[in-house]
């Protein structure tokens, strides 16, 4: 990793970035393939304040997840238990499973 200016660059091995463009073109999670498209395009020479724009996030977000590649690589930029909007439909609820099944009936 190097800072300049107030800029950050992240350097890779090869196989860092080739780990990156597998979990970018592979995981089944929409929000971890941007992380890793964000971490990518860092080692193409994007900085923080432009992947912020590209990804519609904060760049303190970008930053956080290059500290988050920092200290547990790939494993960092994964969906932490707990992170992100709960779920509304749980398989558990069975009377609202069974709402949801009854509307899906009634409406093809």
């Amino acid at each position: 990793m190097s800072l300049s200016c107030g800029m950050r660059f992240i350097k890779f091995t090869k196989l860092e970035v080739e780990t990156l463009q597998e979990g970018y073109k592979n995981h089944s999670s929409h929000s971890v393939r941007r992380r890793f498209h964000a971490i990518l395009l860092n080692t193409e020479g994007k900085e923080a304040k432009e992947l912020a724009s590209i990804f519609q996030v904060r760049t303190r977000t970008i930053y956080e997840w290059m500290n988050r590649w920092d200290t547990s690589g790939c494993m960092g930029l994964l969906t932490q238990s707990g992170q992100g909007r709960p779920r509304i439909l749980s398989i558990t609820n069975k009377a609202l499973v069974e709402l949801v099944k009854k509307n899906e009936r009634t409406s093809s």
